[in-house]
């Protein structure tokens, strides 16, 4: 079911379509691809284990044809999938820089983890997210942004997780 998928690729855009039902040509959907491709990009890199500087650009192309086989992409004009291509590759490199900068490269890393949250006092009421970067050893979060636009909710979005992480101290989870 296509539903389910957009709820595992991204719940923005899951919301976007299922619960506020706006059409694929009202949705941009070039940015969901870009912010898609460079979470695969990152699962990849450490799921792969190679942290290798120059890693995550040599996969980027490679992500983005497949983002491109497994979904729909509305293109601006003729030019726009070539470029998009490129802003891909250069989003992973921006992200692989950031790892080295805050030297994520020396820790023990977990992406894309899913997790929920029950809340106090509400039966069968959850808290449910996914996580981009949690570093194991210090149990911090840290959420990739490749976009500055506020219709995105990052600042929500940062807020819930904070408040997750608040509740798991709270009920010992």
């Amino acid at each position: 079911n296509s539903s389910f998928k957009n709820v595992e690729q991204c719940p923005l855009k899951y919301e976007m379509c299922n619960v506020l039902y706006l059409t694929p040509k009202t949705v941009d959907t070039r940015n969901f691809c870009l912010g898609s491709v460079g979470h695969s990009c990152l699962e990849r890199w450490i799921k792969e284990g190679n942290m290798a500087k120059g890693f995550m650009q040599s996969i980027a192309r490679e992500e983005f044809d497949k983002y491109l086989r497994e979904n729909t992409v509305i293109p601006l004009h003729a030019q726009d999938i070539a470029n998009m291509r490129e802003k891909s590759v250069v989003n992973a490199q921006a992200i692989e820089d950031t790892f080295f900068a805050y030297d994520f490269v020396n820790y023990k890393l977990d992406s894309e983890s899913k997790w929920s949250v029950p809340l106090p006092n509400y039966n069968n009421v959850v808290l449910t997210g996914i996580l981009d970067l949690l570093v194991v050893e210090t149990n911090i979060i840290y959420d990739l942004k490749m976009s500055t636009s506020a219709t995105f909710m990052d600042e929500d979005q940062l807020c819930y997780y904070s408040m997750m992480g608040t509740l798991c101290i709270v009920t010992g989870k």
